[in-house]
């Protein structure tokens, strides 16, 4: 069952979990299915395009990354929601303005 967003239920608890911190960020740990270790924050997109700025850089381009079209093999109802839909990944190319 979802909600009128669509989101699954069990998420409810991580959402209001993340917009309880989002004003100052938090970092999440996770191990993943080959051992990696992942560790990222969970912040506002205008804090985070703050922070580059305060560093002295220009966003050149922002992107969130889709699946390989081998992902579809694996999981294909999962590759092609992510293929519409991307999310959980940024990434940023950032220069410098000097």
């Amino acid at each position: 069952m979802t909600d009128q967003v669509g989101r699954e239920p069990q998420y409810e608890v991580f959402a209001d979990e993340f917009r309880s911190h989002a004003e100052g960020g938090f970092h999440i740990a996770e191990t993943w299915s080959k051992g990696w270790q992942l560790r990222y924050w969970l912040a506002p997109l205008e804090r985070t395009c703050e922070e580059i700025f305060a560093a002295g850089f220009l966003i050149e381009r922002l992107w969130e990354p889709r699946p390989q079209p081998e992902a579809a093999a694996i999981d294909g109802p999962e590759y092609e929601l992510l293929s519409r839909e991307p999310r959980g990944f940024m990434a940023f190319r950032l220069i410098s303005p000097t």
